[in-house]
């Protein structure tokens, strides 16, 4: 019986192992034909699974470019005025003087940045004292912290000179308080009772080059004093590539020097998503599309899913949120004794402590700031200099480089549908089979085993 099926058998060389006289020929010659097509099929679905994608450097020419998020940050210390004004305001309890807090405040800061240092017992003082007034910790933050209208001293936007309030706002971030620009608020918006995490949102774009054309800022540098820390004494700038990003996970900037200017030009890349990789499925595409929402967020950024994360490990170990994340509802404010705890809960961006993938097609701003000191003694054309102590301030200048725009398109090397057929070309240059085949080897593997079974009871 196994001789005439193999006599039949439709896969090349079936017919010579009934012949005795060459059949061990061709059964090793068969088992190195199976040998490699395994090894084949083998490279061939691990390549489908390991590196499905593959991506192609284009170029184009765009007439308009999104305009990025721009945050200035002042100085994480308070200034010595914004010190003792916030002294004359607040009422004292029993145990507690006025040296005693102008001595502490500073540590204030370090309920929202991880950049100062505190004594524990000070914090909580701190914490205690604003209680007594009806405090929280944002509210006295921004009483101490410099406002935009004092270190934002003059703008201009799209070569014209306009109130640099109109243009800023200041807000919450990662880093504490700062002035943004084209950029929004996780926090405020949750705020808001009619939020909708779906609403579409206007971002500012640009559709002219150069240093005239984009956005000039000069900063206040008034605070002369001393650097302790110096992490903590100067004010810095930061370009978020997308336009209209979300400050909350905000990361480290440009330091501004004072009496110096920066150039901040940038240009940009995309990246387009062909169909078939879109279809992929999350494991095999290795990125997730910027519609994909997050659970707080309305489209999906990696930086964005990171901090989504850390909220989440910050209220299972610490039982409550951040000053600068969203307000959850039921969820307490930290404070001055979860400090210890919040910082060792913090995600770090390359840990793999989160199943935060890369963004698919997101466009990407290319910048690399660069800066140069000012020399007040030597004469300007640009009317913007006008008026301007150039020895206490820092010029900021943002514009785009040019139109072209560099384009990565991912593409996938082959769907399901071309997988299955790389694998029947495998085992047809082989064998010489097709699905039918299948079939019919598994029916002879079948009857082999029938037989043995028969021969072993027998």
């Amino acid at each position: 019986m196994s001789s005439r099926l193999l006599e039949q058998a439709q896969f090349h060389g079936a017919k010579r192992l009934v012949h005795p006289r060459h059949r061990n020929f061709w059964l090793l010659t068969h088992i190195l034909i199976f040998c490699c097509s395994t090894a084949v099929v083998w490279e061939t679905v691990t390549r489908y699974l390991s590196n499905p994608t593959y991506m192609v450097q284009m170029t184009a020419i765009k007439n308009w470019v999104t305009f990025p998020t721009v945050v200035v940050c002042p100085e994480i210390s308070y200034p010595e005025e914004k010190i003792q004004e916030f002294l004359g305001k607040i009422k004292y309890p029993p145990s507690v003087n006025a040296t005693y807090i102008e001595g502490i405040i500073l540590q204030l800061g370090a309920i929202y940045s991880r950049d100062v240092t505190f004594e524990l017992e000070d914090l909580e003082n701190i914490q205690k004292l604003l209680e007594y007034n009806d405090m929280d910790v944002e509210t006295a933050g921004m009483m101490l912290t410099s406002t935009c209208k004092e270190i934002l001293i003059k703008c201009r936007w799209h070569g014209k000179n306009i109130p640099c309030l109109s243009l800023f706002r200041m807000e919450m971030t990662s880093y504490g308080f700062c002035c943004v620009f084209n950029g929004r608020s996780l926090k405020r918006e949750m705020k808001n009772p009619g939020y909708n995490k779906k609403r579409p949102v206007q971002k500012l774009h640009v559709s002219q080059v150069g240093p005239n054309r984009g956005l000039i800022v000069a900063i206040s540098q008034n605070d002369t004093r001393p650097p302790v820390n110096t992490d903590l004494y100067y004010k810095w700038i930061s370009l978020k590539n997308n336009g209209y990003y979300y400050v909350e996970m905000l990361s480290n900037g440009t330091p501004v020097p004072i009496g110096s200017e920066v150039w901040a030009g940038y240009s940009t890349k995309g990246i387009h998503i062909d169909d078939e990789v879109k279809d992929l499925s999350h494991s095999l595409r290795r990125c997730r599309m910027t519609d994909e929402s997050l659970k707080y967020f309305p489209e999906y950024h990696r930086t964005y899913c990171l901090m989504e994360c850390e909220m989440a490990r910050i209220m299972e170990r610490c039982n409550c949120t951040q000053v600068q994340h969203p307000v959850l509802p039921g969820v307490r404010q930290c404070g001055a004794r979860d400090v210890r705890c919040v910082r060792s809960s913090v995600v770090p961006f390359g840990a793999g402590v989160c199943d935060c993938p890369m963004t698919c097609d997101r466009d990407i701003q290319i910048s690399m700031p660069f800066a140069f000191k000012i020399y007040p003694d030597t004469p300007v054309i640009d009317s913007f200099y006008e008026g301007l102590d150039l020895t206490r301030i820092s010029i900021v200048r943002v514009y785009l480089q040019n139109f072209n725009k560099m384009i990565f398109s991912r593409r996938s090397y082959f769907t399901r549908f071309n997988l299955v057929a790389q694998l029947g070309g495998v085992f047809n240059m082989f064998f010489g089979c097709s699905m039918l085949t299948v079939l019919e080897i598994l029916m002879l593997l079948w009857h082999a085993t029938d037989t043995l079974r028969n021969h072993a009871l027998r």
